[in-house]
């Protein structure tokens, strides 16, 4: 498969009938990696500690992940740090008892 007018070939050809979007799709958790861990700088260990080292101070210093889940419970990240929330296992706590 040669590329056209001395480009790079993207991705091989397609058979007809083939999904043409899983190449999409796969490529999408790519910017998810991009944005947790390389702007909001969350690193989690394979303990499932969260610590997080913020490099959004040139982005935008205002912005907020919320309800990142690990290990069942919800995290807050923020340029101040990581919070963790009162949700766990993404269920919603109103405050109320009983």
């Amino acid at each position: 498969m040669a590329a056209g007018n001395g480009g790079a070939l993207k991705h091989p050809a397609r058979q007809s009938g083939e999904d043409s979007q899983d190449w999409c799709e796969a490529a999408g958790g790519s910017f998810i990696d991009l944005v947790i861990e390389g702007i909001f700088g969350v690193q989690i260990g394979l303990d499932g500690k969260v610590q997080v080292n913020s490099r959004l101070l040139p982005f935008d210093r205002t912005a907020t992940l919320t309800d990142l889940m690990v290990g069942g419970k919800a995290h807050q990240v923020s340029l101040e740090g990581l919070r963790k929330r009162g949700n766990s296992l993404g269920k919603q706590n109103s405050g109320q008892k009983g």
